[in-house]
């Protein structure tokens, strides 16, 4: 063989080799050790990662393969990229939840804001084991039942102002997010504010009272973890 063309071929399979390994290693970045979702709380329940990228700024490749809850508190223009694919470009708004097992398919991606404006958004992993016990469903006034899965429920409350939503768990614990309006809270630890983006966790066989303190409506979900 040509010495030329060995050596450009030693330094091509180089380059490749080396490629392979910076893709393989950004695959295994763990979510909660991607520096824009910062760990906030973390229990044998749960992981709260408070995400937020600022406008014009993007977060790196990062692994999802724990069950999560995802919810948005902002409105930006956000381009996602799964890795080997190309780019998508979305609107999110604040109060747009979903679930995802990743049971069938890990998802390693990024995201960049294409706007001015940032974006916050919470991710809740959800580490516990599955369930062995069925519990009654919550009910309260201002309270609509959205999503029930094999690992949470998801509702959603709606609060007029000066009204109250007033809870009781009971088989498991709960996790409180407004994405509109800002309220007070009172459970057995005291009395708090809980404004738009924040969250308050709630364990099992707990209760507590919410409270509108604004002029306009309070939005949000009650995120119930089954365990």
């Amino acid at each position: 063989m040509n010495p030329i063309h060995q050596s450009f071929r030693i330094l091509f399979c180089t380059v490749t080799l080396l490629a392979s390994c910076r893709f393989a290693c950004i695959s295994q970045i763990q979510v909660r050790d991607e520096p824009k979702h910062r760990p906030v709380m973390e229990n044998k329940f749960i992981r709260i990662l408070d995400v937020w990228i600022k406008g014009g700024d993007s977060c790196k490749f990062h692994l999802h393969n724990t069950p999560s809850l995802f919810v948005y508190l902002s409105s930006a223009r956000v381009r996602t990229q799964v890795q080997g694919e190309q780019p998508v470009e979305q609107k999110v708004e604040p109060g747009q939840t979903w679930y995802n097992s990743f049971s069938e398919k890990p998802l390693v991606h990024r995201a960049w804001v294409r706007d001015v404006t940032s974006l916050h958004a919470i991710d809740i992993e959800l580490l516990g084991e599955l369930p062995f016990s069925h519990s009654e469903y919550l009910t309260a006034s201002g309270l609509t039942l959205l999503q029930d899965s094999t690992r949470h429920r998801t509702y959603r409350f709606e609060l007029p102002p000066g009204t109250r939503l007033q809870l009781q768990a009971k088989e498991y614990p709960v996790i409180i997010i407004p994405y509109k309006g800002d309220g007070d809270i009172s459970d057995q630890e005291g009395r708090s504010d809980l404004y738009q983006g924040q969250f308050h966790w709630m364990d099992k066989q707990g209760s507590m009272e919410l409270k509108n303190k604004g002029e306009g409506r309070m939005e949000g979900y009650v995120y119930e973890i089954k365990q």
